[in-house]
């Protein structure tokens, strides 16, 4: 008995200890709703995981340094060509984070068919970063890049999971 008590007490204390390092705080946003346009745009988040309206800035605190994985899905079409596409930037506070900064980030491109009613995709992008303390407006802007002639988002989520320490 005395050699499973110690591998179980063992595997308590490491997955304790693990959790203690690993406890997230979990933000997001959802939007059922579809969004067109021709040029750049911050996207309209809809409603925060507790059902209010939020528009389009998300709204966080970071309390102390840390990660930060910021994750952003949605069905993408684009009307044009399959050299013409949209990039997704996040934002917060303003500043593009990590990867997504630029416009060279295909989130979904076109298909050389005209219009955008066709080839829907549901991409999704994972951004991580480190954060400095504080609190933070998060919005998505999309673009339309390489002579695009316009850009369809619809059924999109976003959820940020920050490591607290």
């Amino acid at each position: 008995m005395k050699r499973l008590l110690t591998p179980a007490l063992a595997a308590v204390l490491v997955m304790t200890l693990a959790s203690a390092a690993w406890a997230i705080r979990i933000f997001g946003a959802t939007n059922s709703g579809n969004q067109m346009g021709t040029q750049q745009s911050v996207l309209d988040l809809g409603k925060d995981i507790e059902g209010k309206d939020i528009g389009d800035t998300l709204h966080f605190e970071l309390k102390s340094e840390g990660a930060v994985i910021f994750t952003f899905s949605a069905e993408c079409a684009v009307d044009g060509t399959e050299q013409q596409w949209v990039s997704i930037e996040l934002l917060a506070n303003g500043v593009a984070l990590g990867q997504s900064a630029g416009d060279q980030d295909t989130f979904c491109s076109g298909d050389g068919f005209a219009g955008i009613n066709d080839s829907w995709v549901m991409a999704s992008m994972t951004v991580p970063v480190e954060l400095k303390p504080g609190d933070y407006d998060l919005q998505v802007q999309v673009t339309p890049a390489g002579g695009a002639n316009g850009w369809w988002i619809g059924d999109m989520g976003l959820t940020v999971l920050i490591r607290k320490r």
